[in-house]
């Protein structure tokens, strides 16, 4: 029992299975939350005879298999390469940054050339 358990973890924490889990779910929105949320007579009220009725109403092949594989895909990859470029973008703000307040601390009172010579010489 506890092999099938870790197997299921296993899987779940692969990034693809897991974006496509989400990703099915977000897009099939209406059937988990039939399923958990509504009773009979809720289901009966917004024109559905039963759970299988409200599953078969609201299922095509492009809602369970390719939207939700295409949006795996691009979360998967797309983001990992977005990703990059957001860290390097941010290095590159951070650089910027102590560069400026370098060349801003330079014309204070004491000049950072001065103080690193005078430190140097202590």
């Amino acid at each position: 029992m506890s092999d099938f358990f870790h197997n299921i973890k296993e899987r779940m924490s692969n990034p693809l299975i897991s974006s496509f889990v989400i990703s099915w779910l977000i897009i099939n929105w209406r059937i988990p939350i039939g399923l958990i949320f509504y009773s009979n007579d809720k289901l009966f009220n917004d024109g559905y005879s039963s759970y299988f009725d409200l599953i078969s109403k609201n299922s095509s092949v492009s809602n369970y298999l390719l939207y939700p594989l295409f949006l795996a895909l691009i979360y998967t990859f797309i983001f990992s390469v977005l990703r990059n470029f957001i860290s390097a973008f941010m290095t590159w703000v951070k650089t910027w940054g102590v560069s400026w307040n370098l060349s801003i601390a330079r014309k204070g009172k004491v000049a950072t050339e001065r103080y690193i010579q005078l430190r140097e010489n202590i």
